[in-house]
């Protein structure tokens, strides 16, 4: 009677293809994690392009309502009104 037994040696090409296996399923994870961050990236750059442009259009109103103000003739009353004098001979420093 003939008894079969296995190899009792550790065979290369066996753990060879262990790390070939173990190098893709380490890849496969790390791929799908650069994957969710690029992701995650994209949504905040798209978030932060939405806030600019709603900060772009309120500087505008707001722009817009100091030109408004200003092309009215308005400014001596505002200027009056928070104690301003205008000043007839305005005296400058200069720079050489």
């Amino acid at each position: 009677m003939t008894f079969l037994q296995p190899k009792h040696y550790f065979n290369i090409a066996n753990s060879f293809i262990a790390a070939l296996v173990l190098l893709v399923l380490v890849g496969t994870v790390g791929l799908i994690v650069e994957y969710n961050k690029t992701v995650t990236l994209q949504h905040g750059i798209l978030a932060a392009k939405t806030q600019l442009q709603s900060i772009g259009a309120a500087n505008t109103q707001l722009t817009n309502s100091v030109f408004a103000t200003l092309d009215n003739g308005q400014a001596p009353t505002i200027a009056a009104a928070d104690g301003l004098v205008a000043d007839n001979n305005p005296q400058y420093y200069t720079v050489n």
